[in-house]
C-alpha cells in the first residue's frame, strides 16, 4: 500500500491499528487505519468528510496538500474500507473509500487544480469559537483555561 504510516502498528490478535500522516484544515492531522478480522476502516478526522472535505481556508490549511493527502494516500486504500470522519452536519456516520472516490462532489472526476480552485472559492464564514477550538485541538482537547 502507498500510504505513509507515522506510528508503529499496534497489533493484537486479529486487530491492527496505525496512524497515517496527512494534511487537513489546520495544516496537519492524523488519520487512523484499523483492520479487524478482514474489515478495514479509516478515521479521517477533518480531512475527508462524507461527500465533502475539510476546510482548507483556516490557519495552516492548504488545498494542494489536502488533495494529495486524500487522493494519493486515502484513495489508495481498498474501495470497501469504511470511512469515519470526525463529524458530519447531515447525520451521516460512515461511507466507504469507493463511495467517496465516485460520489464526493469535491473530488469525483476533479483533478488537483479544479479541487484547489473549488476550495479557494467556497466563501465560507468563519466558524464561531474557531480560535478556541483549534487551540484545544492542537493541545489534544485541553483548553487554554484548563492548562493554567
Amino acid at each position: 500500500m502507498l500510504y505513509k504510516r507515522i506510528t508503529e502498528t499496534f497489533q493484537h490478535f486479529h486487530t491492527k491499528l496505525f496512524g497515517l500522516q496527512n494534511s487537513c484544515s489546520i495544516g496537519y492531522c492524523r488519520c487512523y487505519f484499523l483492520e479487524h478480522q478482514g474489515t478495514r476502516a479509516v478515521f479521517t478526522g477533518d480531512l475527508l468528510l462524507i461527500r465533502g472535505t475539510g476546510r482548507t481556508d483556516l490557519r495552516g490549511g492548504d488545498p494542494h496538500q489536502s488533495y494529495r493527502s486524500i487522493v494519493d494516500r486515502l484513495f489508495t486504500l481498498p474501495d470497501e474500507t469504511h470511512v469515519y470522519p470526525a463529524h458530519d452536519y447531515r447525520g451521516c456516520t460512515s461511507s466507504t473509500i469507493g463511495e467517496e472516490r465516485r460520489y464526493n462532489p469535491r473530488l469525483a472526476n476533479h483533478d488537483e487544480s479544479t479541487y484547489v480552485d473549488l476550495m479557494r472559492n467556497l466563501k465560507l464564514s468563519r466558524p464561531m469559537q474557531m480560535d478556541v477550538a483549534v487551540a484545544a485541538n492542537l493541545a489534544c482537547g485541553e483548553s487554554v483555561k484548563d492548562r493554567r
